[in-house]
């Protein structure tokens, strides 16, 4: 569904022709009038970030094949409420949060999404 949407809004947009591979789509450069736009825009199936475990209790932990820079914790109605920075062994605490149902939002060095993820705390 995401190829099929990127797809869609390069096509309508006109940013260029995309071209796909294994990994990401790649757009060939078009000129304008001012400027050169050259974008990659990699899949999320191929990144591969894992807690653990979930339902968590007091913690969870990350497993990643990339770097992220900071977690951000939000209820399920989408008000954030906590920022995690990376840690050293990837555990993070829970403790002062009821239970119930989570998003954890994975952000990259300049503040952009790299994955969401449902997070279940128990009681």
């Amino acid at each position: 569904m995401n190829r099929i949407f990127t797809w869609a809004f390069l096509l309508i947009f006109g940013f260029g022709v995309a071209t796909a591979t294994a990994s990401s789509v790649d757009i060939m450069p078009v000129k304008s009038n001012s400027s050169t736009l050259i974008v990659s825009i990699p899949f999320q199936d191929d990144i591969d970030i894992r807690v653990s475990p979930n339902p968590a209790n007091d913690y969870f932990a990350v497993t990643s094949n990339i770097n992220y820079s900071k977690i951000q914790l939000f209820n399920i109605i989408g008000k954030p409420l906590k920022t995690y920075r990376v840690s050293a062994d990837n555990n993070y605490q829970l403790t002062d949060v009821p239970g119930g149902i989570y998003i954890l939002r994975f952000m990259d060095s300049n503040n952009q999404v790299i994955k969401t993820i449902k997070l279940y705390k128990k009681n």
